[in-house]
């Protein structure tokens, strides 16, 4: 596939980790990279480093609309020294897990991926 189609395909993509991040708060890896993989054909790794890429504008997107319309019904958001933690943790997680990466097999990454997404899928169902 190349050329329009390819762009049309890509804005799809776009558009439904968007609309999914927005709505769910997810997006990043748990939408893209499925779709990177098996509509865009990329590469895992190359899936994962995109998917790092497009969340930074997406998440800031969402928390933009979120911040509104929580200041927009008098309904502030209280947990910032909560949330200042995570960001602080996240950061060292997110260069320990690019190391990693790039030193485990790209078989075993998938069969991790895999297995958490089941694990979210499971425990979403079951709180629902």
């Amino acid at each position: 596939m190349t050329g329009l189609s390819l762009y049309l395909l890509a804005i799809a993509v776009g558009l439904t980790a968007g609309t999914t991040s927005g709505l769910l708060g997810i997006g990043g890896g748990v939408i893209l990279i499925p779709l990177m993989t098996a509509l865009l054909k990329f590469d895992f790794r190359h899936a994962v480093t995109a998917s790092l890429i497009i969340i930074i504008p997406t998440a800031l997107s969402g928390v933009i609309a979120h911040l509104y319309h929580a200041s927009a019904s008098h309904n502030p958001f209280p947990h910032w020294g909560l949330v200042i933690i995570i960001i602080l943790g996240s950061i060292a997680g997110a260069q320990l897990g690019s190391h990693l990466c790039h030193w485990l097999d790209v078989s075993l990454l998938k069969k991790i991926f895999a297995v958490l997404l089941v694990i979210t899928a499971v425990k979403l169902f079951i709180q629902s």
